[in-house]
């Protein structure tokens, strides 16, 4: 007699197999947005864990501190029908989004762009200047205010004259001497039904600040299509199975972190968020929690490289995924955890993704194999269709005249600078983005599509 059905319903490798086959559906769902991002994640995964938060995610609804994909479909939908409806948000305002905790501010972001906004996501500590530019560089209307994990924000959403023009939001409770509404209390009187925008591939849902060499900050806008190519062309292919951890510590204010962050999701990956983004908390995280999967920007491995221990503490990470070079240091803290596999018989899979300062997200990746036969290594490639070249940047300030500069063009790549048409408009030259990296490349100048010349770029421009 066979097995039935209902004897089959929790064996691992089910679980695996219904993983697997919803990692497919979303690699080929074309209407996959980031406004219904996580409606198609919970047909895919349903009741497995997507966050594990610090602290529960809203004390009322969501007790717990892990978050499943059904979980965050409900809050995003509460929350997004809660600025809707309480702060009269249109399509197209931008909304600032600032909490401590990185795993919340991922879900008002989505929250924020399902409800029709423009997301504009923040970390602590904010600066003054920099609060100063929300307002003036990309007009800041409504605000998801939190706190930086102390208790209370650096700064009051009323310090500036320009107050007048935005509304608030407080996420927890709203500060000594301030009204306003308060999400878990919007939240409570809301539907949980929400039917989120429809978006274009080209629509813009996201912005990150850049801050140009004699030009102050400027605001990088990044699109639907640009967030999701990434994960719709690599996530059915990470070397993991869903429902394994992943120790995510991108900062929050980057539309790379937010793509990377896309991209894990898709996989059924369950992420994790270290308290605060340096290597030394990587480390101990990773000790504690024993992931298989960890995203990460260069800077934080070499400072965890720093730390005694540190590929102990790694060791059960099979799959790198690092925004930036690693360079030698990095590099070397790798191959040890790759050493510590297993008695060094087990393989470790190192992907290395670029960004060019936040023009295009995820836009290029290096991929290396790390086991008992050595190692094997590819240059950079463009994701496709994303392609590059190197060509003489004349005629914009944001680049040095007649200096060699990467140019790219595709679905990753950035419209432009938001509030800064003129600069946008020098950018684009013939359908291709001048990034303003300076870029020394092979004399044919050539960086083409994936078969082509690879290319090299300092360090500094590209984390």
């Amino acid at each position: 007699m066979g097995a039935s059905p209902e004897s089959l319903r929790f064996r691992p490798e089910r679980r695996v197999m219904a993983g697997l086959s919803g990692r497919a559906r979303l690699v080929l769902d074309r209407r996959l947005s980031m406004s219904n991002l996580f409606e198609k994640l919970a047909v895919a995964f349903g009741e497995a864990v997507a966050l594990e938060l610090h602290d529960p995610l809203s004390p009322p609804s969501f007790p717990r501190r892990e978050v499943t994909f059904l979980e965050a479909l409900r809050f995003t939908n509460l929350a997004s029908e809660a600025l809707v409806r309480d702060l009269d948000l249109v399509k197209g305002e931008r909304v600032l989004v600032m909490c401590g905790e990185a795993g919340k501010t991922l879900l008002l972001t989505v929250a924020a762009i399902k409800a029709g906004g423009i997301a504009v996501p923040v970390e602590f500590p904010l600066s003054k200047e920099k609060y100063f530019h929300l307002f003036r560089g990309c007009g800041v209307t409504v605000g998801l205010w939190g706190t930086d994990g102390s208790g209370a924000s650096k700064l009051s959403p009323y310090s500036f004259p320009v107050r007048g023009r935005a509304r608030w939001m407080f996420l927890e409770s709203a500060p000594a001497g301030l009204a306003g509404p308060v999400l878990e209390d919007a939240m409570s009187v809301s539907s949980g039904f929400f039917l989120p925008y429809t978006l274009k591939p080209t629509s813009v849902v996201c912005l990150s600040a850049e801050e140009a060499e004699g030009q102050g900050t400027r605001w990088v806008m990044a699109t639907n299509r640009g967030l999701l190519h990434a994960a719709r062309h690599l996530s059915g292919f990470l070397p993991v199975r869903p429902g394994e951890r992943c120790l995510f510590s991108l900062p929050a204010d980057r539309s790379g972190s937010l793509a990377a962050a896309v991209l894990a999701l898709c996989a059924g990956l369950r992420l994790t968020f270290p308290r605060t983004a340096t290597g030394a908390e990587v480390v101990d995280r990773a000790k504690e929690q024993r992931p298989a999967a960890l995203w990460a920007s260069a800077e934080q491995v070499r400072s965890a490289a720093e730390r005694p221990n540190a590929s102990s503490s790694l060791s059960s990470v099979r799959l790198w995924m690092i925004c930036g070079r690693l360079g030698d240091q990095g590099l070397e803290l790798v191959r040890e955890c790759a050493a510590r596999r297993r008695a060094g018989k087990a393989r470790v899979f190192l992907l290395e993704f670029l960004s060019f300062r936040e023009t295009a997200p995820l836009c290029a990746f290096r991929v290396s194999l790390l086991g008992p036969t050595g190692e094997k290594r590819t240059p950079f490639l463009t994701l496709p269709p994303n392609r590059g070249k190197v060509s003489e940047a004349a005629g914009s300030p944001a680049v040095s005249a007649g200096r060699p500069v990467l140019f790219l063009r595709g679905p990753s790549v950035t419209p432009g600078y938001w509030n800064d048409l003129e600069e946008s408009l020098r950018s684009w030259r013939g359908g291709w983005f001048a990034t303003g990296i300076p870029v020394y490349a092979p004399p044919s100048g050539s960086l083409g599509n994936i078969f082509h010349h690879p290319f090299r770029v300092p360090e500094t421009c590209t984390e």
